[in-house]
């Protein structure tokens, strides 16, 4: 290699400042974006109704975006190794778009229906990339008299690529996944999940160039390339959202609410993971289809050395759930009835505030055909790993917060569901999963603030007091692990353990 200097590893002070310099060169990449907006808007009300004035808004939006990324030839050659190489990224688009939006107020103040209101609103935008498209949103609220609000809303969202999509240079990284001609793989139930017999199964393996697949045990990193793919074409997002928002008079402070999502989305925009790659590739059962091309064997000994993985229109997502919401915020002094005059009660307020959300469905159909995945509560395959995230079936945020004067307390309990192993219940004899699953994990978090003077505010605090450590889901070795990034999912639990934070704010 280029400047190569000797590098002894025997005994101390052996690495030369030359050496060191070598074996740990420092990386620059230079990044660079650049939007340019023109935007004109105009608001107001055209006509009064009954119930009151029409409002509405129109405007145009002209907005030009460019970026570029360039890695310097350490990145470039992947002297850093995978991961951390990539080539530059160079790109732009132009859109120009008109809009319009209207609320139109229907009833006002009669028996059952303090209130009715509509509101619509419009969007066509022409990208350079993918064309002209249309986005709308239609729906209304329903005040049935005062404290009850009911409301619903149907939207058609419309996303385009962005730059990196389309124009990202090749990079690699390094994925877990279970390779399907590794011996324990093939199976006749396998096969048959992609409609072949296992003869056919194990010659399909062979024919890719797997040498023996009753003792072929393949790594379970593969090495995957990604790039940008200007081809891509914009994303569609049907949602529909209805709920309920109570504020009873009776209750002073109190608020409940409630509303359902239904969101599908279809020809979402991502990586087909490796996992994904390879069962299409076997639902195709031909060499010659582009998801058998994109996996690259060793000839010597028919491991998987490369999975090319562009950015592509995925078939569908689904994501179908509850949310809540039930604040409630009280004097602590009208509680307590000997708390009057008494210093810390007499004064303070309490607030009580909790969000959770219920997941119904969370699918992805990876492309048109293909067999939907409902990761819904469930860790392993193709529903985590690099870039995939867990989704618990349900998550819970407690707080009970209190402040007197210029003192404040924030007290929240974080609370995530139980995630099920894929391979739970499909083991074979004699295997016991490490992880069947993770269990409900807790989180407690405080803080406090102290306002000394309006100016100048004091912060301290703890995430997870406890020490909560995260649920380890593991590699998936052999089928049956998590296939998690770092044994566990960063995005969903605290990997960094108890910690403390403390600060100062100043206002000017």
């Amino acid at each position: 290699s280029g400047d190569c200097a000797p590098l002894s590893v025997f005994g101390e002070g052996q690495i030369s400042a030359a050496a060191a310099a070598f074996i740990a060169p420092t990386a620059i990449e230079f990044e660079e974006t650049e939007q340019q907006i023109l935007n004109a808007s105009l608001t107001g009300d055209i006509f009064e109704l009954p119930a009151g004035p029409i409002g509405v808004a129109f405007g145009f939006e002209f907005r030009d975006e460019e970026a570029a990324l360039t890695p310097d030839l350490f990145l470039q050659t992947g002297e850093l190794g995978p991961g951390n190489d990539n080539d530059p990224t160079e790109g732009g688009f132009e859109v120009r778009e008109f809009f319009g939006e209207a609320v139109i107020p229907i009833v006002r103040d009669l028996p059952f229906a303090k209130s009715i209101d509509l509101e619509g609103a419009f969007r066509v935008a022409n990208y350079d990339t993918v064309g002209t498209n249309v986005s709308f949103k239609g729906g209304g609220s329903w005040e049935v008299f005062e404290g009850l609000r009911l409301r619903g809303l149907f939207q058609r969202a419309i996303r385009a690529p962005n730059v990196d999509e389309l124009f990202q240079g090749q990079s690699a990284n390094s994925e877990s996944a279970t390779d399907l001609c590794t011996s324990s793989q093939v199976t006749a139930e396998n096969a048959a999940n992609f409609g072949l017999s296992l003869a056919q199964y194990d010659q399909f393996c062979m024919d890719q160039g797997v040498p023996d697949t009753s003792v072929f045990v393949a790594d379970s990193q593969i090495f995957t390339v990604t790039a940008g793919n200007p081809d891509l074409m914009e994303e569609t997002a049907n949602t529909i959202t209805a709920g309920v928002v109570i504020t009873p008079s009776q209750v002073p402070g109190l608020t409940v609410i409630v509303d359902y999502y239904r969101i599908e989305v279809e020809d979402a925009i991502d990586d087909v993971d490796a996992d994904t790659v390879q069962e299409l590739c076997f639902q195709a059962f031909d060499l010659n289809d582009p998801f058998c091309q994109a996996i690259v064997r060793n000839p010597i000994n028919g491991s998987i050395s490369q999975l090319n993985s562009q950015r592509v229109n995925l078939g569908a997502e689904l994501r179908e759930g509850f949310d809540w919401q039930v604040d409630y915020s009280f004097q602590l002094g009208d509680l307590l009835p000997f708390g009057a005059g008494v210093p810390g009660i007499d004064g303070a307020t309490i607030r009580l505030f909790h969000v959770g959300n219920y997941t119904l469905n969370n699918e992805t159909t990876p492309v048109p055909g293909a067999q939907p995945l409902d990761c819904n509560g469930i860790f392993g395959g193709g529903c985590t790993g690099l870039g995939n995230f867990a989704q618990p079936k349900w998550r819970l945020t407690n707080n009970i917060d209190y402040a007197y004067g210029p003192v404040s307390m924030r007290n929240q309990v974080r609370v995530i569901g139980s995630l099920d192993n894929i391979n739970l219940g499909s083991e074979p004899p004699g295997v016991t999963l490490v992880t069947p699953d993770t269990g409900i994990e807790v989180y407690w978090d405080v803080a406090f603030t102290y306002d000394i003077v309006d100016q100048f505010q004091l912060f301290f605090g703890v995430n997870n007091l406890l020490d909560n450590d995260p649920p380890i889901l593991g590699f998936d070795f052999a089928g049956l692990g998590g296939g998690a990034d770092s044994n566990t999912d960063p995005s969903l639990y605290d990997v960094i353990g108890r910690n403390f934070f403390f600060g100062g704010k100043v206002r000017f």
